[in-house]
């Protein structure tokens, strides 16, 4: 039993999984910012470094892993790592908020006290969708695409295949049109005008999570696996000249009969 464990601990070492990092939430960002990756030169951004990987994201909203924004923020950020090594993408947690509201084509309501009737017309519906496109670039090519999108604000919990299993980069593009912003001021809308609140929306990559570079490459523990193997032949096998080989032998032949046989 020994000698099996001996073995498939040997088997495991030779082909171990990558190390995984879960990058979340939001760093010090005002102290940790460091020279942007110069394969993408984007405007609007600043980065830091977390874990090994450089991570651009907004400089007027630095939330979460990366936020995109449409109100004076970035539109786009990428993620790779500090040594430019390969990496795979498992998972991600990521908030798409969405303010694109069309008030109704009915007449403006009278004035109430509470401006309920003028509320309701206001936000008559939603018209748009905000999109997220995921890009996974390995070696300057776009080897994984995947979008994430809702006509409301809502959280996802996403999972990556197998086309994000080996990039060098990965970029987030935010996709939304842009209205006039008119907060509170709903008296000043015309019927059927589309229109945002604060900001007409956003998102932002909560949690990341990464499959980092192996850091043994293989052939460097097949000395051990090969190890392991000759120190089983040594205790399985009986020493030559014993009686114990000749057993040994007469044993396969038996069961080689017997197979022939069947």
């Amino acid at each position: 039993m020994r000698f099996l464990t001996i073995f498939f601990s040997a088997v495991l070492l030779a082909g171990s999984a990558n190390a995984a990092t879960v990058l979340t939430g939001s760093a010090d960002w005002s102290s940790a910012e460091v020279a942007c990756d110069d394969r993408v030169p984007l405007d609007d951004v600043f980065c830091v470094e977390r874990d090994g990987y450089h991570i651009s994201t907004s400089m007027a909203y630095p939330d979460g892993v990366t936020y995109l924004h449409d109100d004076s923020g970035a539109s786009e950020s990428f993620l790779g790592r500090v040594d430019r090594k390969g990496f795979s993408v498992r998972s991600a947690t990521i908030i798409i908020q969405n303010l694109i509201w069309k008030a109704s084509t009915k007449p403006m309501p009278p004035y109430d006290d509470d401006d309920t009737a003028l509320r309701k017309w206001a936000f008559h519906n939603k018209p748009y969708d905000v999109v997220l496109n995921i890009i996974g670039v390995n070696d300057g090519e776009v080897v994984g695409q995947k979008q994430v999108k809702s006509r409301k604000s809502h959280l996802f919990d996403i999972k990556f295949g197998k086309t994000f299993g080996e990039v060098d980069m990965l970029f987030f593009q935010l996709s939304i049109p842009s209205f006039d912003h008119f907060f509170d001021f709903y008296e000043m809308l015309e019927p059927g005008q589309i229109w945002c609140g604060e900001f007409c929306g956003g998102a932002i990559v909560e949690r990341i999570s990464l499959d980092d570079p192996a850091p043994v490459p293989l052939p460097a523990s097949l000395p051990l696996l090969g190890g392991a193997l000759l120190f089983l032949g040594r205790r399985c096998i009986p020493a030559a000249g014993s009686a114990g080989v000749a057993a040994l032998w007469r044993k396969a032949g038996s069961r080689a009969e017997f197979s022939s046989r069947a």
